[in-house]
């Protein structure tokens, strides 16, 4: 019985041709249905690229480690709330880099070859603070930053194939990536593990195809640190800024009490449990 569709065919050449004639004769089939049954044993052997998912969340990838430190920043009358918040993520930075160089000595003397091959990235996953004005005018305040810490060697690389882009790691909620995917694209994501949020997360890119371990090593945003002996550790920073969504970037007006901070509502805030 016929197929409901039809598409006509144009070999290229008369052997071509003589050859889909014999190969229909040996089957017992007429050569559009020959035709036809090549074209099923394609479809059949790629299941799903014709109908694949707009999202495709792979299991949640979990970190080395996580760490918080914290810092107190002054401003001067003047400055701006913008100005502010872009000060904070500069000095939030400041101590990022001088706890991993903490963290990085523990591990080197348990392990010298620690740092071999191997580059960190940096996530910050939270930033919250207070201020307040003093006599004088300016702002004055603390933070806290916690940081997730991703060590990514060749071998761990090579371990995802190539596929995941640990250096392209980005936040997103779960409700912007199930509303806002384009149709006939393809995203395929790994959640960086972390047990706090529920509706929002970090995510890996992970692509159909590997990248080179070491080009992305190279990369203009790879930034390097000089250890007390001589080491050199590359690392880069990715994540929470002052263009962040509130539940991960907030610097509130306020006075610190015991066990907390006293915001305008009246009401206690902890940084971080």
């Amino acid at each position: 019985m016929p197929g409901k569709f039809k598409e006509t065919a144009y070999l290229s050449a008369q052997g071509l041709q003589e050859f889909v004639e014999r190969s229909a004769e040996e089957q017992g089939m007429s050569k559009s249905r020959y035709l036809g049954s090549l074209v099923e044993k394609e479809a059949a052997s790629v299941p799903g690229k014709t109908n694949q998912p707009a999202l495709v969340l792979h299991k949640p990838y979990y970190p080395e480690m996580s760490f918080v430190c914290s810092g107190v920043f002054e401003c001067d009358a003047l400055t701006t709330k913008p100005e502010m918040y872009k000060y904070v993520v500069l000095r939030a930075t400041e101590s990022i880099i001088s706890s991993f160089r903490d963290i990085i000595r523990k591990r080197m003397k348990d392990n010298a070859a620690y740092l071999m091959g191997s580059c960190f990235v940096l996530l910050r996953t939270l930033i919250k603070g207070v201020y307040q004005k003093t006599d004088s005018g300016s702002l004055k305040g603390r933070y806290d930053v916690k940081v997730t810490l991703i060590r990514v060697s060749e071998k761990e690389w090579l371990k995802y194939d190539g596929c995941y882009d640990f250096f392209k790691i980005r936040y997103c909620s779960y409700y912007d990536l199930t509303t806002k995917a384009k149709a006939g694209s393809i995203r395929m994501l790994a959640p960086v593990f972390d047990d706090k949020y529920k509706d929002d997360a970090f995510f890996i890119p992970v692509y159909e195809f590997s990248t080179n371990f070491q080009r992305k090593v190279e990369g203009d945003n790879v930034k390097r640190v000089g250890m007390d002996d001589g080491e050199v550790v590359t690392y880069i920073i990715l994540g929470v800024d002052h263009r962040s969504v509130s539940e991960r970037f907030s610097i509130l007006f306020g006075e610190k009490v015991n066990n907390g901070f006293r915001i305008n509502s009246g009401m206690r805030q902890k940084v971080f449990k």
